[in-house]
């Protein structure tokens, strides 16, 4: 196997795990809480929030492998794989504190939070491959998003 794809399939690993355990921590939460919260008017339908995250997972997974691939040895001593790993980490709390605690407020604490560390990221990534940083802009004006229908739903609720 190439030494170049090992990585991938590394992240791609990576990233169905972040987003299994973000599922567990939202699950029974999609089904009975969340359908009884107000929310803003531009709130999308339940079934589009599948396979936004699931194609945003994929360029995140393949701009993280592409900054690993460029670092070449030893990747992860890199402050923009710290930044990378960070916003997983932080992505995946949202779901914790927002759908498994139930708590939007420490949700939009935590997405704004995430947009900073996605902002760092797409910055850090940009200068040592632009497509790595290109790849997370959808990301990141995605959760822009999502931030907006998280504040709508702490202010009407």
């Amino acid at each position: 196997m190439n030494h170049k794809l090992k990585p991938l399939i590394g992240f791609i690993a990576l990233i169905i795990v972040v987003q299994t355990i973000g599922s567990f921590a939202t699950f029974s939460s999609v089904q009975s809480w969340y359908p009884t919260l107000n929310k803003v008017a531009w709130n999308p339908p339940a079934w589009v929030f599948g396979p936004v995250w699931t194609a945003l997972y994929i360029m995140i997974a393949v701009s993280g492998w592409r900054v690993w691939v460029v670092l070449g040895p030893r990747p992860y001593h890199h402050w923009a794989m710290h930044w990378y790993f960070f916003q997983l980490v932080i992505n995946l709390m949202w779901s914790v504190l927002f759908f498994g605690l139930r708590n939007p407020l420490a949700g939009l604490l935590d997405i704004v939070v995430l947009l900073g560390a996605i902002m760092m990221t797409i910055i850090s990534f940009w200068r040592l491959d632009k497509q790595a940083g290109l790849l997370l802009i959808p990301y990141v004006l995605w959760v822009l998003y999502a931030s907006t229908l998280n504040a709508g739903i702490v202010y009407l609720n």
